[in-house]
Formats: structure tokens, sequence, C-alpha cells
């Protein structure tokens, strides 16, 4: 499947953390766009993409050309959400909201790992991805949550990376 998947986004500031783990380890082929380092302006909700366009020319469409037909989204959970540079990325799609159909990515998912399991939280986050997938007109989507996942430390991240392997095959691949 890695060698399908183009680029994957990190949603991690931290190039030796968990994320970056789990990105290695489950896309080796694939490059890794760092949300952290990309030129992303924050949405200010003037709503001129009501028309079509955004009022920014930054790196907010050229990363949807990247991921071609697999959005894949690589991310801690930090306190009550994601990473603040991700919710600016994502506060983006207002222009994908407010133009339907004008972006087409076959494959979305979402692939948190954190340590709290508030499942309140974790609700929103499924919901946010059911959102994106629909923004960006995907036929298979897949969403799930690494619980107290710690590179190194736990005796089961091996597992743990298998078996999300494997049920994003079958999300995207299997009928």
């Amino acid at each position: 499947m890695d060698e399908l998947v183009k680029y994957v986004l990190s949603g991690s500031p931290n190039s030796k953390g968990a994320t970056n783990y789990i990105i290695k380890n489950l896309f080796q082929e694939s490059e890794i766009i760092d949300l952290s380092r990309a030129d992303i302006a924050s949405c200010i909700g003037c709503n001129k993409c009501i028309n079509g366009d955004c009022v920014y020319d930054d790196d907010f469409f050229k990363i949807l050309e990247l991921v071609d037909d697999y959005f894949i989204l690589v991310s801690p959970i930090y306190f009550l959400g994601l990473p603040s540079f991700v919710k600016a990325f994502i506060d983006r799609f207002q222009v994908l909201w407010n133009n339907k159909n004008i972006v087409r990515i076959k494959h979305c998912a979402m692939i948190l790992h954190g340590e709290s399991g508030n499942y309140k939280i974790e609700s929103g986050l499924q919901l946010l991805n059911e959102i994106i997938s629909e923004l960006l007109n995907s036929e298979k989507t897949f969403f799930t949550i690494l619980h107290n996942f710690q590179n190194n430390k736990s005796g089961n991240v091996e597992n743990n990376i298998i078996e999300v392997k494997e049920q994003l095959w079958n999300a995207f691949f299997v009928k």
C-alpha cells in the first residue's frame, strides 16, 4: 500500500516522536509533508471563498494537489484536539465547504494517537474525519486512534502498527 501513497501529512512538530514513527512504519515509501513547517495562513472568515478562491496564496492547495488520491493525516492529540497548526490547516477547508466538488481525493484517513482516551473528544475528531472526507469527495475513509502509543516504550507498538496497516488496507482496498 505504501507504494500507492506518495505523501503523508504529519501533524507533529517533533520529527523524532511517535507520529513520525507511525508514518515510517506504515508508509515506508512515502514522503512526509510536515504541516508544522508548511506555509498555511489562518482562515480569517472573510467568506471571499464563496466565489471559489481563497484570499491566500500559500501551501494549502499545493498540499491537496500533492496528496493526489490519498489524504492521510497522522497526528498526535494534544489537549482537547489537534495541534494548532493542524487546526489552522483544517480551518482552511472552509473554501471546500463553500465550493463543493472542487477537490476529489478518493481516500481519506486520520490516524491519531494520544494518551487520554477521552471518548467525547475522540467522537468529535471522528466526526471531523467524516466531514473532511465529504469535503474531499472521498470514496473510502478510515479513522483510528492509537491509545497509550509510545514508540520504544510499549511492547505492543509493532502489533499496533500491523493492526492499523491491516485495517487501513481493508478500509481502502477490500470491498
